[in-house]
């Protein structure tokens, strides 16, 4: 008789361990038998670049607003409502479909609660030096990012160095 032991944990992977055969049959995230998920890796690290590339160019428009004209800071605006919600629409469903551990999907929480706080902050409700945690966050909204990239880029390369081997 096999005595079989079934585990599933949260992201449903499952290991099957035989205590008569001391065989272990284990099915993970690590490796490549979810292609959708791999591309959705991919697609999150695209759009994570994307976005720190978004956050450069907003910088530059609200310097070129304050240094050159103000036609730039309506620029600045505008363009700030539409990659806010890059994080919050794409970059966290692509973390939790890419199947990225838990720590990496906690701070893409956080950035989108920060992009989501950043025009929010200029609205200051009464009291202005709330406006100057404008480009404090915006710090925070650019470094955060770069984080999640180089930790990603290191799990996507250890996947890819388990497959050539």
């Amino acid at each position: 008789m096999v005595n079989l032991e079934v585990a599933f944990n949260m992201k449903g992977d499952f290991s099957v361990n035989s205590t008569q055969t001391h065989t272990t049959l284990v099915s993970t995230a690590e490796h490549s038998q979810y292609p959708l998920r791999r591309a959705f890796q991919w697609g999150y690290f695209s759009i994570a670049s994307l976005f720190v590339l978004c956050v450069l160019f907003q910088v530059f428009m609200a310097g070129a607003g304050i240094l050159v004209t103000g036609f730039w800071l309506g620029l600045h605006a505008s363009f700030g409502y539409f990659i806010v919600l890059i994080p919050l629409l794409l970059l966290l469903p692509l973390s939790l479909l890419g199947g990225f551990p838990r720590f990496i999907n906690w701070l893409n929480v956080l950035l989108a609660l920060l992009a989501l706080a950043q025009p929010m902050l200029l609205w200051h409700l009464g009291l202005p030096i709330i406006a100057a945690l404008h480009p404090v966050n915006a710090l925070l909204i650019f470094v955060l990012p770069l984080f999640l990239l180089s930790r990603v880029w290191g799990l996507l390369n250890k996947k890819q160095k388990e497959r050539d081997q």
